[in-house]
């Protein structure tokens, strides 16, 4: 208990520090993300559950763990000035106005095929029988399924287009494409986790949302935050709302409060107690990176680990296969490449959507990152290089 209450307050005063020396809204963003999950471990302690040993606590993982949020936050903990939305250097041109269309659209086929199976689920109220479930196939022909694979892998583009967009120096015209794209962004996000009975694809849209209106806020004139004000109100609600109901549904018998902490607190515990320091071996890739080449199955047992199915943060994600040493080597690496970006003179929508994207990931390393989130990152780079070919052709010269 004193250990774990000790690495909630080292965060509590890492917040206080940045937050005194002005560092930027994004970073700390996102050290009292990871703050509230330490305050949520505290109250797993004082009401502990079978699944967690908390008398085997130590206090060296967790000062691990902070070292690591350090490394890897480093990126957006630096000045206003070096990563400011004022640096981004964005007009609309007729290649995001075409991608704006084509997610608008592939958003309706996405909406459309889905209000059925989430009609359905909202009226039965069951999360714990649609959890047990495998998600259901809900498109039936391949431009269906195109859409909803659009909409997922592009929506953090479509979410910062519209923000952009909205931006007081853009025309006027825009705005409704802008509102469109950020509405489209969020009510997919929303369908997909209904369907998969998923609250981290809801705690994910809900810290996301802001993270980016944070960064643009400046830049965005008084009427239009009004409306975005709005949209993003009426999306916490709900996403409160169907985070408690999945929640009293599927834990019903474990108790409504034990499951909320149990959620929200475990991952901090289970990297601490389950997975630093006693595995057998490391994987060097094959936990990554084996979906790539077939590698499907994998059992924590089979390397001394014991979290079975049960979240250990984006760093257990990578300790797994290059353990304490080579974990800190790949947060030096990517912040080392964020700092590339950052210093820039100014931003391309392509370095504030890789940008983003990185961000995202620590916003899902709060609790899990799954082993099949290398497809992710493929496809992140991939809409890198296309978003710098569109910027070549729109400036006609080579970015």
């Amino acid at each position: 208990m004193l250990d774990t209450f000790l690495y909630f307050t080292i965060i509590v005063l890492l917040i206080i520090f940045f937050i005194k020396i002005k560092s930027n809204i994004l970073g700390i963003f996102l050290l009292i993300s990871y703050g509230f999950i330490a305050l949520a471990s505290i109250g797993l302690c004082l009401f502990p559950n079978s699944e967690l040993n908390i008398s085997i606590i130590t206090f060296l993982p967790y000062l691990y763990l902070i070292i690591a949020y350090l490394i890897f936050f480093a990126p957006f903990l630096y000045s206003k000035k070096d990563l400011s939305s004022s640096k981004v250097v964005f007009k609309i041109n007729k290649y995001y106005l075409i991608f704006a269309f084509l997610y608008i659209t592939a958003s309706l086929i996405t909406i459309k095929i889905s209000i059925p199976f989430a009609s359905l689920m909202l009226q039965l109220g069951d999360w714990a029988a649609s959890y047990r479930e495998e998600t259901p196939v809900i498109y039936s022909n391949f431009i269906e399924y195109v859409a909803i694979l659009f909409t997922s892998y592009t929506r953090l583009l479509a979410l910062i287009l519209g923000v952009l967009m909205f931006r007081k120096y853009q025309l006027l015209k825009y705005k409704y494409i802008a509102f469109f794209l950020i509405l489209s962004g969020i009510v997919t996000q929303i369908f997909s986790a209904i369907i998969c009975t998923s609250r981290s694809m809801i705690f994910e849209i809900f810290l996301l949302l802001p993270a980016i209106y944070l960064f643009f806020y400046n830049d965005i004139d008084n009427k239009r935050k009004k409306i975005i004000n709005t949209v993003i109100l009426l999306s916490l609600l709900y996403v409160l709302h169907f985070f408690i109901d999945v929640t009293i549904s599927r834990f019903e018998s474990r108790g409504i409060f034990d499951s909320m902490l149990s959620y929200m607190g475990q991952a901090p515990i289970v990297f601490n107690t389950q997975m630093f320091g006693i595995l057998d071996h490391f994987l060097y890739g094959d936990y990554t990176l084996g979906n790539l080449y077939g590698i499907k199955s994998f059992s924590p047992l089979s390397i001394g680990g014991l979290w079975g199915t049960r979240f250990y943060t984006f760093v257990g994600w990578l300790y797994v296969d290059w353990g304490e040493i080579g974990t800190i080597i790949c947060g030096l690496l990517l912040n080392l490449c964020c700092y590339l970006f950052i210093k820039k003179k100014s931003f391309d929508i392509s370095d504030v959507y890789i940008l983003f994207s990185y961000y995202l990931f620590l916003i899902k390393g709060v609790f899990v990152i799954g082993r099949s989130y290398v497809i992710q990152i493929i496809a992140i780079v991939i809409i890198y290089f296309v978003l710098k070919i569109m910027d070549y052709f729109s400036r006609g010269q080579r970015t």
